[in-house]
């Protein structure tokens, strides 16, 4: 037979300590509520008014990986062997406390790994006050169900409504493979390779036929969640940029190649920049700041250090460059930059077939040095006229080579 024993102290009248026992059978429902909740398969924990376990059942017990003399008196985010933070428990321990202080009742969502655990589990927490006959709050009772499945059901479900507006947001095949790619990196993969048939990015329909030759697949997209590990989409965009301003071609099924420099491309790209460097040069010698006049002041006593048997050719072509940059951020305009920039990396491809006939490259920079000093002393007329010889001088300088 179950007895429930109760042992009250009382002081005989020496002062010394005796002890009245009381035997009582526990009641049915008593025993019913205490089975119920040692043997309920969630995990339960009761908790007093400071947050201190008082309670704890055999599926906590083994969730936590702990006994029950060792989880009870310790908070929930507690490890058993002292008094330091579980990983992912520091919020629940905080909604205990809240649930303690306000007796509303508080669902919780965690994803994290109990100690006794193998692996991170999704898990619905329930956070419910315990109140007196009075109606105070006395205690809470915690109950943790496992919820993966229906967290993973979710998360899928998110991802496929994600990406049916992220995949396909063009009808360029290569674009699609770049977001499919980004969408599985963002939300379950470490490393993503798209590899598709020739055929399709050549937007061929037909599906090759078994035995007509083997089947070329071409990497069209890449990406990884590590920081520089380079994906296709930059490489992508750098190679439209270049085909953009004529640096390169792409043919179907062959690959991609850097343009012809013909030579009539010369007289088309000297008749645009005729009209548009003066004008960089007038602006610039209008709107330059004190900062950009500082810059140009230092490029030109660069130029005026130059000796033309210290400089490889290639080292001149950069300072070129290097002043032609300085006067066109001088002009304020980004519009009018971009489009010189584009134009002068065309004309320096030219000038890259023939620089080792040029006999006098020193002197060909050189002459920007009374274009800055005009630029500096805010002479606008000057400095377009000077930057107009200029390209006039490049013009005729390539053709007497040729």
């Amino acid at each position: 037979m179950a007895l429930e024993l109760e042992a009250h102290p009382l002081l005989d009248l020496t002062g010394g300590t005796q002890w009245f026992l009381t035997a009582t059978v526990p009641e049915p429902a008593a025993q019913l509520r205490r089975r119920a909740l040692e043997q309920f398969p969630v995990p339960m924990a009761l908790f007093d008014q400071d947050g201190l376990a008082v309670s704890v059942n055999s599926a906590r017990e083994t969730a936590m990986g702990r006994p029950a003399s060792v989880l009870v008196g310790r908070r929930v985010g507690e490890s058993g062997r002292g008094l330091r933070r579980l990983p992912g428990f520091e919020g629940l321990d905080d909604a205990v406390v809240r649930v303690l202080n306000t007796g509303e009742p508080m669902p919780y969502e965690a994803w994290l790994r109990a100690p006794g655990e193998p692996r991170e589990h999704a898990w619905l927490v329930s956070l419910s006050p315990l109140r007196d006959d009075a109606g105070e709050v006395r205690d809470l009772c915690l109950a943790a169900m496992d919820s993966t499945e229906q967290f993973l059901a979710r998360r899928r479900l998110s991802v496929l409504n994600e990406s049916s507006v992220r995949i396909g947001s063009t009808l360029d095949v290569a674009r699609t493979a770049e977001e499919l790619a980004e969408v599985c990196t963002d939300h379950f993969a470490d490393f993503v390779i798209v590899d598709l048939l020739n055929s399709a990015l050549a937007g061929e329909e037909e599906v090759p036929l078994p035995g007509a030759g083997p089947l070329v697949f071409r990497r069209t997209a890449q990406r990884s969640v590590l920081e520089g590990c380079v994906g296709r989409t930059p490489v992508r965009e750098a190679l439209k940029r270049l085909q953009y301003e004529r640096l390169i071609t792409t043919y179907p099924r062959r690959g991609t190649f850097a343009t012809e420099v013909n030579i009539t491309d010369l007289a088309h790209i000297s008749e645009v920049r005729q009209e548009l460097e003066p004008l960089a040069a007038a602006q610039a010698a209008r709107r330059a700041t004190a900062a950009n006049r500082a810059t140009l002041t230092a490029v030109l006593r660069e130029l005026e250090s130059v000796e033309p048997r210290h400089y490889a050719a290639a080292e001149l072509m950069l300072l070129d460059l290097h002043v032609h940059r300085s006067i066109y951020a001088a002009t304020h305009n980004p519009y009018l930059e971009d489009t010189l920039v584009h134009y002068g990396n065309l004309a320096t491809r030219i000038w890259c077939l023939f620089v080792d006939r040029l006999p006098d490259m020193a002197g060909h920079v050189g002459e920007h040095g009374p274009l800055i000093e005009a630029i500096v002393a805010g002479d606008p007329d000057k400095a377009a006229q000077l930057a107009r010889g200029h390209v006039d001088g490049f013009e005729r300088a390539i053709r007497d080579a040729i």
